[in-house]
């Protein structure tokens, strides 16, 4: 971990210790500096919330990170932020992406906000919010709105204005799918 912010690396170990409660297959050690497998940052020379998808961290050298968070003075939306970071490095992908979900999308709309309010091009708003995941190695449970791996959605941005509030810790499906993506027998045989 290369976290410059004490708060900040306080709210991460704090998150970590959140997501390894309920991991019983893996287990977590903290380093400091650029060692290890999940390499944070909240370096002011990288921009955005964003980590590696599991093993996808492997392709990334050594000397660079595999996740980085931004700073904050919101404690609260830091940790939540890092909750859903640290779901990217174990290997979960967005809900709102969840191939069943019930998201009634205003499609323009939503690429209109994020390319104004996050600078994001037309193809990062599609590939974080609206492209479905594919494979035979899926492992899918139910849509879950309370996952910490859902994005907020204001009512704007959905043409039923159904939202979905920011969710700030672990929903029981997110301890779900994390206990069967990490049980010990899973990796046996």
């Amino acid at each position: 971990m290369d976290l410059k912010d004490q708060k900040s690396k306080a709210l991460v170990v704090d998150a970590l210790r959140e997501w390894a409660h309920h991991t019983p297959g893996l287990q977590f050690r903290v380093v400091d500096g650029k060692e290890g497998d999940i390499r944070i940052s909240d370096d002011e020379g990288f921009n955005g919330n964003w980590s590696a998808i599991g093993t996808d961290a492997k392709k990334i050298p050594l000397h660079e990170p595999t996740m980085h968070l931004n700073r904050s003075d919101d404690s609260k939306g830091f940790r939540r932020t890092a909750l859903h970071e640290i779901g990217h490095a174990l290997g979960l992908e967005h809900e709102h992406q969840h191939p069943e979900h019930d998201i009634n999308w205003k499609e323009s709309s939503v690429y209109k906000a994020f390319e104004q309010d996050d600078n994001w091009d037309e193809e990062d708003v599609y590939n974080n919010l609206f492209k479905l995941p594919t494979g035979n190695d899926l492992l899918i449970t139910s849509y879950d709105r309370r996952s910490i791996m859902h994005y907020p959605i204001h009512p704007s941005a959905t043409k039923d204005s159904r939202g979905v509030p920011a969710n700030d810790s672990l929903s029981e499906g997110d301890k779900e799918i994390i206990r069967k993506l990490y049980t010990p027998k899973r990796f046996q045989g």
